[in-house]
C-alpha cells in the first residue's frame, strides 16, 4: 500500500476515535487529556499527508518534465555546476576519438584537426585537459571548461606541465622549443628535441633532450627561466569570463585595493574573442589595449601625449564609460620605444589614472598590468 494511502486509513481510524472522546463531552480530566492528544496526533498526520502529496505532486511534474523534454531551469547554469551544486563532481570518460562529459559525447576529431585518437584526461580546477595524440613528436591538449560546458583553449605540442591547479604556471615544448600557456617561447635548445620537462624552482624550467649525434643517441639537460606571475592575470581573468554572475562578483571582490583598472597589452586571440568588440582609434593599426574597469562609474578615453608630433588632435575618439567588471579594448599603436599616446582612466574619488601606452614585456614576456588609483 502506497504512503499516502496508509496514512489516510490512519487518519480515518483516529477521527473515529477522536469522536468518540468528543462525543463524551471530557467527562473527567484523563478522557479529556486523551481527546486532546489524539487530536494532536491526527492534525499531525494531516500535515504529513499534505506534504506527502505535494512531494508526489512535484515528482510527477518532474517526470511529465522529463517526457516532454520542457522543465525549469536555473539561468545559465551548466552540466558541471548542476552537477557541482548537488556536491558531486561532474563525471568525463573517453574513449578512442570521443570524449564524454555528464552524458554529452564530443568527437575530438570535430574541435582539433590532426587528433588521432584520446591519450589522456585530467581535470585541473575548473578545466579537464584532453590529451590527443597527433604524431610520435606533438599532440593537442583541449581545455574543456566545466563551466561553458565546451572546448575553449588549445595548446599545439608535448610534455605539457603545470604546478597544482594553477593553469598560467603551465609550460610545454614543441620540438626543440619551450613556451608558456600563451604560446610566449621561453627559448629553445641548439638541436636536438625536447623529451620532457620538470620545475626546478619559482623561476626555472628543466628541459631533458636528446639528439643523434656521430651516429649515437645523446641525453642532455637544460634550464629556462620562467616567470608566470607575469601573465597570471590574464588566465585568472580569462577563467572569470565564464563565471556565473555570483563567481564574477568573487573574483572582482579579491582584486587589490585601488586597483582602478586591469590593463591587457595584446590579448591573446582566445582572450580578445571574450571581451567587447574594439574600438577603432588609429586607422590601420594592429595592437590592441583592453581595459577592464575594476570600480564602478569610470570612464575611458585615449589622450595624445603631444597633439603636434603626433599629428592628432588631444582625445582620439570619444569617452567609454564602464562598470566595474566590464570592459573597452581600444585598436592603437603601441611603440616599442617612447610612447606617443596614454590611456585616462576616470574613477570617482580618486580623480584620474593615467598609463603610457607601451610594450609591458622586457627579458620576460608580460602582456598586463594593474592601474592603482592613488599613486
Amino acid at each position: 500500500m502506497e504512503r499516502s494511502n496508509v496514512l489516510r486509513v490512519l487518519i480515518s481510524l483516529l477521527l473515529i476515535v477522536a469522536l468518540t472522546f468528543t462525543g463524551c463531552g471530557n467527562k473527567n480530566t484523563e478522557e479529556g487529556a486523551a481527546g486532546d492528544e489524539l487530536r494532536r496526533k491526527l492534525a499531525e498526520l494531516a500535515a504529513k499527508e499534505q506534504e506527502a502529496d505535494q512531494s508526489v505532486t512535484a515528482s510527477g511534474k518532474e517526470q511529465e518534465a522529463d517526457d516532454t523534454g520542457e522543465g525549469t531551469e536555473v539561468s545559465g547554469a551548466t552540466d558541471g555546476q548542476e552537477a557541482e551544486a548537488a556536491g558531486s563532481e561532474p563525471e568525463f570518460s573517453f574513449d578512442d576519438k570521443t570524449f564524454t562529459y555528464n552524458g554529452r559525447e564530443f568527437k575530438v576529431t570535430d574541435f582539433a584537426t590532426g587528433a588521432t585518437a584520446i591519450m589522456d584526461a585530467t581535470r585541473v580546477g575548473r578545466w579537464i585537459i584532453v590529451d590527443c595524440h597527433v604524431n610520435p613528436h606533438q599532440g593537442i591538449y583541449m581545455f574543456f571548461n566545466t563551466d561553458s560546458a565546451d572546448f575553449e583553449y588549445e595548446v599545439v605540442g608535448a610534455n605539457l606541465i603545470w604546478r597544482e591547479d594553477d593553469l598560467s604556471t603551465a609550460v610545454y615544448s614543441r620540438y626543440n622549443e619551450i613556451y608558456d600557456i600563451w604560446g610566449h617561447m621561453l627559448g629553445s635548445v641548439q638541436e636536438g628535441e625536447v623529451f620532457g620537462l620538470s620545475y626546478v624552482n619559482d623561476m626555472t624550467v628543466a628541459a631533458e633532450c636528446w639528439m643523434i649525434k656521430d651516429g649515437e643517441e645523446i641525453e642532455f639537460n637544460e634550464e629556462f627561466e620562467h616567470i608566470p606571475s607575469e601573465n597570471t592575470l590574464v588566465w585568472q581573468y580569462f577563467e572569470a569570463t565564464f563565471f556565473d554572475e555570483k563567481e564574477k562578483e568573487k573574483y572582482l571582490a579579491e582584486q587589490p585595493v585601488n586597483a582602478a583598472a586591469l590593463v591587457i597589452v595584446n590579448p591573446p586571440a582566445e582572450v580578445l574573442n571574450r571581451l567587447s568588440e574594439p574600438v577603432t582609434l588609429v586607422e590601420g593599426a594592429f595592437d590592441r589595449v583592453a581595459v577592464v574597469s575594476l570600480m564602478d562609474d569610470q570612464t575611458f578615453h585615449i589622450e595624445s601625449l603631444d597633439p603636434v608630433l603626433s599629428g592628432n588632435n588631444k582625445y582620439y575618439g570619444q569617452f567609454y564609460d564602464c562598470e566595474k567588471g566590464c570592459n573597452t579594448v581600444f585598436t592603437v599603436t603601441v611603440p616599442e620605444g617612447m610612447p606617443v599616446d596614454e590611456l585616462v582612466v576616470s574613477t570617482p574619488g580618486y580623480g584620474e589614472v593615467f598609463w603610457d601606452i607601451c610594450t609591458l614585456s622586457g627579458r620576460t614576456p608580460q602582456m598586463c598590468t594593474y592601474l592603482i588609483a592613488g599613486d
